[in-house]
């Protein structure tokens, strides 16, 4: 952390690192009381249930980012769309997300067709009222349901959930487009780069010589993590917490990368396309597994024969079958024509 004034910065050391909180029970340490609390309310089972949709979670963090973004309130970003609970959250938001932007993502003058006369909102662009009309629960819960509130087509049913699900995909693809043409240059250096967090990442990794914590262990099983992001998402599979939910089915999930590669289910979405063939798949390993047919490369050797495969589960059945002795697994209708002959 870096401050602009001696003042602030003894004012953040004391606060952060003048004392700390152990646990009795583990070897977790807090910052402050009101994290040591949360973290007691853990280790005795404390659950926070939300009392719109009844959800429960384990933490507080997980309870309020799913107040967030599942049940917002009128606490609008006129810049981006976001909706909050409160507004503490949407200042908070302005000052970490937009404390350095110059200008929105798009260069476009105000129009009434950007004002929300239900929330009483002038939006900086067409982007940023398009994502509060598909995200705000003003308008996701309002409405007979008919109409589309963005192209104005009517539609019913499962009909406008799939339109609307359109709607959604294309307002992502423009924000990443966007966000592509949008790059942030390093004052240090003669980098470029496309979102601030990339930016920030450089500069404590190159300029300030920061490195990640590699040493971050699981409190529970002892598991080490390279950052405190991979140890959340490590410890969701203690607690059985999924917070990412399908928007087209009832499965959830731990992090938004499983369910982003869920989705494909759904939508049909195959982004990897073979560079020699053509052929697409919906996931990196896939498209790593079947390049190696074209390239003929075979990284998995056997360690008793050393005999090479492309695949994984071809060297585990080589030496479940070759070396261990053991018998195949057969497929089901195989093990019922087996049975028939026997008969």
């Amino acid at each position: 952390m870096r401050y602009r004034s001696p003042r602030l910065l003894r004012t953040h050391a004391a606060a952060a690192h003048a004392r700390l909180f152990r646990c009795n029970k583990c070897a977790h340490a807090a910052h402050t009381i009101n994290q040591a609390r949360e973290h007691e309310k853990w280790h005795n089972g404390h659950t926070y249930e939300c009392q719109l949709c009844g959800q429960k979670f384990r933490k507080s963090t997980s309870y309020l980012t799913h107040k967030r973004k599942r049940h917002p309130t009128e606490h609008v970003c006129h810049i981006c769309g976001e909706s909050f609970v409160g507004r503490h959250g949407l200042l908070m938001h302005k000052s970490k997300t937009h404390r350095w932007d110059q200008q929105p993502l798009v260069k476009e003058e105000p129009t009434p067709e950007r004002f929300c006369a239900e929330c009483d909102v002038q939006f900086d662009t067409t982007h940023a009222w398009q994502r509060h009309i598909l995200t705000s629960v003003n308008h996701t819960l309002g409405g007979d349901g008919s109409q589309c509130k963005i192209c104005h087509q009517r539609l019913s049913g499962e009909s406008m959930s799939a339109h609307m699900r359109e709607h959604e995909k294309s307002l992502r693809q423009t924000t990443l487009v966007a966000r592509k043409l949008v790059k942030l240059a390093c004052e240090q250096c003669d980098a470029y780069f496309v979102g601030r967090s990339n930016l920030r990442a450089h500069v404590r990794r190159v300029h300030l010589g920061l490195k990640y914590n590699r040493n971050v262990v699981c409190e529970l099983c002892g598991k080490k993590c390279t950052s405190n992001a991979s140890l959340k998402y490590h410890q969701r599979t203690h607690t059985g917490e999924r917070p990412f939910p399908c928007s087209a089915c009832d499965k959830r999930f731990p992090d938004s990368n499983q369910l982003r590669i869920h989705a494909r289910t759904h939508t049909g979405e195959r982004p990897y396309v073979c560079n020699a063939c053509g052929k697409r798949f919906s996931q990196k390993p896939a498209l790593n597994r079947h390049y190696r047919v074209h390239t003929g490369v075979k990284p998995y050797e056997c360690q008793f024969c050393s005999k090479s495969f492309n695949q994984s589960n071809s060297m585990k059945l080589h030496v479940k079958t070759v070396h261990l002795k053991l018998p195949a697994n057969r497929k089901k209708g195989q093990n019922a024509a087996k049975n028939e002959g026997v008969n």
